[in-house]
């Protein structure tokens, strides 16, 4: 259960640090 917790955690912040990332290329583009 607290395994299973941890990698949702996991899985979470990966989503939002790819999130930010591609908030970054789309920020990128738009400056151009």
């Amino acid at each position: 259960m607290i395994t299973g917790l941890n990698h949702i955690t996991i899985v979470v912040s990966n989503l939002e640090c790819a999130l930010n990332f591609y908030q970054h290329l789309l920020g990128t583009v738009d400056l151009l």
